[in-house]
């Protein structure tokens, strides 16, 4: 299925996670530093960075609100398919990545776990 995207209807969003160009052709995304899939639309002739993964999320999942984050449900942030994603809060999404995928935010490649000890609980 595909729907326009949210942002730009010249662009259309497929919900197997792939963003369509006015010309037919998906979008090539690339990864930014945190892990997730972005790609490059043109919005009124400046160039705009946007996550795949909301971009599928406000096409096909229900509950959108400004406060809220679109949760990976296995995980895996490059699995952009609507099937995969939901709308949670901070807070759910934090207890999501603890709790149901075992990941524990103290450790050595967590940059910010110096910086910010308090706020990433041990498991």
């Amino acid at each position: 299925m595909v729907k326009p995207l949210f942002c730009c209807s010249e662009y259309l969003v497929d919900d197997r996670g792939f963003v369509i160009s006015k010309r037919g052709k998906p979008l090539k995304p690339s990864t930014n530093h945190h892990g997730y899939q972005i790609i490059n639309v043109m919005i009124n002739g400046k160039r705009k960075g946007l996550g795949v993964h909301t971009a599928v999320a406000r096409a096909f999942c229900d509950g959108y609100s400004p406060e809220l984050q679109v949760n990976h449900k296995d995980g895996c942030k490059t699995n952009n398919q609507a099937s995969n994603l939901e709308w949670v809060t901070a807070l759910e999404n934090t207890r999501h990545a603890i709790d149901e995928l075992g990941l524990n935010q103290i450790e050595e490649n967590n940059p910010n776990a110096e910086k910010y000890p308090a706020y990433y609980p041990t498991v």
